[in-house]
This record gives structure tokens, sequence and C-alpha cells, in this order.
């Protein structure tokens, strides 16, 4: 006796079938371990994935990251200082761009860099103090809303000659090796 015929689903089935599989498991990863992913990927690591701004002095906002450097360049790397670590820029995505909306006030000094050795680790506390912007308070936010995605940029260098044959400071690492992980900023 032959068995009854199987019947096939539809390929639009099979279509949704595919899709829901790739969400499940055979896509990107999500959850943990995308954001160890997107960690693992990044030079600059945050210790979160989320930030909340709070309110700060004088009517600004604050928010402290926690930021980890890796050196898997295979040579030093330079961060400059003056009476502290020059800190990063904040950049938010706009888009498909980045676009910073945040640089921090420094001073006009120079003092000895920072040397991260290769395969060493610079951790650092960044306290992000500003105001709105078309205030009178610097540093400000450039733009109109926070809540999105972020990452911030470190002016780390490669070479290190503010004594040298060319003044400057030297040349900064190329930015994929300078940014860090994505994470969100919320009010």
């Amino acid at each position: 006796m032959q068995s009854p015929p199987v019947r096939r689903p539809p390929i639009r089935g099979l279509t949704v079938v595919a899709l829901a599989a790739l969400a499940c498991g055979g896509g990107p990863a999500t959850g943990p371990d995308a954001r160890m992913d997107r960690r693992a990927a990044a030079p600059i690591q945050t210790d979160r994935p989320v930030y909340a701004l709070g309110p700060g002095p004088s009517g600004g906002v604050e928010v402290t990251i926690g930021l980890r450097y890796e050196n898997a360049t295979g040579g030093p790397a330079y961060i400059p200082t003056c009476h502290g670590v020059h800190p990063p820029e904040l950049q938010k995505r706009v888009g498909s761009s980045w676009v910073t909306v945040y640089s921090p006030v420094v001073l006009l000094c120079l003092g000895p860099p920072v040397v991260v050795q290769p395969g060493g680790v610079y951790t650092y506390a960044y306290r992000v103090v500003a105001y709105p912007r078309g205030g009178d308070m610097y540093p400000q936010f450039e733009l109109d809303e926070t809540p999105g995605t972020y990452r911030l940029a470190w002016g780390i260098y490669e070479t290190w000659t503010p004594d040298g044959p060319e003044p400057g400071l030297g040349r900064l690492l190329p930015l994929a090796a300078r940014v860090s992980n994505e994470f969100q900023l919320t009010e």
C-alpha cells in the first residue's frame, strides 16, 4: 500500500521559516553575546551598554563612562596628557555616519604621554559634563536630541614626536584602532 502524498509547504512558508531560523541563531549574535562581539572588536570598551544622563553642575548634565583601552597594535600607543589624560570625543550615529557631538575642553599644555605597551591595558573613568547647546557654559552637547547610539573616539597616537624634526604629537592611530564599542545614551 502506498503512503499518502506528503504535502510540502509553499515556498513562502519556507522563506518565513528560514528567516525565523536566522533570527533565532543563524544571524548576528544578540543579547550578551552581541555585546561581547561588539566589545571584542573594539579596542576601547565601555563598562556598560546603556548610560543615562543625570543632572550636572550649573544646569548641565553629566554621565561617567568606564573605559578600557587594550593596545592590539603591535607597538606602543600614546595618549596625550595635560594635568590628566586628554579625554575622548563623544560621537553619535546619525543615519549611517558618526557625528562628533561633544568635545571636552582641555588645557593647551603638554605633559608626558600615557604609554600603553603592546598588549597592555589602560582604564579610565570618563566624566562627561555638558551644557545645553546655545548657552553660555561650555562644553556643550552639539545635538538636538540625546537618546541614541554613541561611541567614543580617542586621540591615541602610534608615534610620539613633540620635539622631533617634524613638530607635532606624532601620527594618530587609524580610527578603527581608537574607537569604542557602540552604546546607548538616554536622558
